[in-house]
């Protein structure tokens, strides 16, 4: 089974990061680079809401709202409208923290960075949708969220070199206590 990296960029695709391209004013590279800084700053960020008390529960819910959501890059048809209040759902108080990370990885401004997350963020949720476990409770989301944050990190320093220390010093920031890379 694929990870929920590959899931992410599958989805996205050549036409979604031409999107995101267009919508942030970036050539197609910096936003293939900064869609792979971000997947695992997100993950990792959702991972440690997941462990504070009603995270798991929010982002279970918005999990569940989105798997019945067309494949169609929902958060790219409309440039993350909407998605602001999902991003404080499903990121919490780690939201800026999570974009301030990802603004230095990706070298974006923090508010195309702030427009990037919200395209994202339906994306990354669908991407769990089709992850998760039959039966699966949200209690079980701080795991199955850190274990696909390390994969997503993985992948993006394979697919881009330049990003593989930063990632795990920043990441390690955005989880805390949650564990380690």
């Amino acid at each position: 089974m694929s990870s929920i990296y590959d899931t992410v960029k599958q989805q996205l695709g050549s036409g979604g990061i031409d999107r995101i391209s267009q919508q942030l004013g970036i050539p197609p590279e910096q936003a293939q680079a900064a869609v792979a800084a971000a997947i695992p700053m997100v993950m990792g960020g959702m991972a440690r809401q997941a462990a504070q008390p009603g995270g798991a529960e929010a982002i279970h819910q918005a999990v569940e709202t989105h798997a019945a959501m067309p494949a169609a890059d929902p958060g790219l048809l409309h440039g993350g409208a909407g998605g602001g209040g999902l991003i404080g759902r499903i990121l919490g108080n780690h939201h800026e923290q999570v974009q301030e990370n990802v603004s230095k990885a990706s070298t974006l401004s923090t508010e195309k960075t702030g427009k990037l997350l919200m395209m994202l963020a339906p994306v990354v949720l669908m991407a769990l949708a089709k992850h998760r476990q039959a039966g699966a409770t949200p209690q079980q989301l701080p795991q199955v969220l850190e274990q696909g944050q390390q994969q997503a990190a993985e992948r993006a320093a394979e697919e881009h070199p330049q990003l593989g220390g930063m990632l795990g010093g920043m990441l390690n920031k955005v989880l805390g206590g949650l564990g380690s890379l």
